[in-house]
């Protein structure tokens, strides 16, 4: 397999990452305070918090990539799995310091890295797209 080169200059490169980055916080913490209030108002059960993250991740995967990905031409779903990389490590950490399971956190990879590839097949059939060149 070739080696995907990018027309894009490190500049925009840059700026992809850090869209990356406060994408995925911004969706995580508006979805988990969305969690939060559901738990709280239907008086859920907090061992049920770890399997309300994965709809919760999986969510927030999908409109991230989908969100990044309008920019691109082709490889929607590389640039869509690449989207989910900070909260790839998010959940790891949170797999590392034991506040999740690793059952919940193999789920979790599962239909993140599912519906953030599928968000970047989405995005890239959109206007204005940059090529990647392989």
């Amino acid at each position: 397999m070739g080696k995907i080169k990018s027309s894009l200059g490190k500049k925009e490169i840059l700026l992809f990452a850090v869209k990356c980055i406060v994408l995925n916080a911004a969706f995580i913490c508006a979805f988990s305070a969305l969690s939060a209030f559901l738990i709280y108002k239907f008086d859920i059960d907090l061992s049920l918090q770890k399997w309300m993250s994965i709809p919760t991740s999986a969510l927030c995967a999908f409109l991230t990539a989908f969100l990044c990905g309008l920019k691109f031409k082709n490889n929607g779903f590389i640039i869509g799995c690449v989207t989910y990389i900070p909260l790839f490590i998010f959940s790891l950490a949170n797999l590392i310091s034991g506040k999740s399971s690793l059952t919940a956190f193999l789920i979790k990879l599962a239909a993140c890295v599912l519906l953030s590839g599928i968000g970047g097949l989405y995005s890239v059939k959109r206007a204005k797209r940059v090529r990647l060149k392989k």
